[in-house]
């Protein structure tokens, strides 16, 4: 299924890590795998589909910059989201 786009939104699939929580690969196609790097889906492992979603610019995430997001959707095809930077500088993994 390709990707929706509108006026300046888009519409993505979110896949989760089953092995590290909190790490997510927004798509710009559902099961669009292809576009990722090899290494990434290697190390990311079996993947769970989470939701579609439809991005605009006024769209708040958590834990991401929306503008980020659909930059990189529309460059590369896929955004990957990482647990969030503790206080050492460290990533959180899970």
């Amino acid at each position: 299924m390709a990707s929706k786009t509108g006026e300046d939104g888009k519409t993505c699939w979110i896949y989760k890590d089953r092995r590290r929580g909190e790490t997510y690969l927004y798509l710009a196609e559902r099961d669009g795998f292809d576009v990722a790097p090899r290494a990434l889906l290697d190390a990311m492992g079996d993947l769970e589909f989470v939701m579609e979603l439809d991005l605009h610019p006024d769209r708040k995430l958590a834990r991401a910059r929306t503008g980020e997001v659909l930059r990189a959707l529309t460059d590369k095809g896929y955004y990957l989201q990482l647990p969030p930077v503790g206080a050492a500088g460290q990533r959180r993994l899970q």
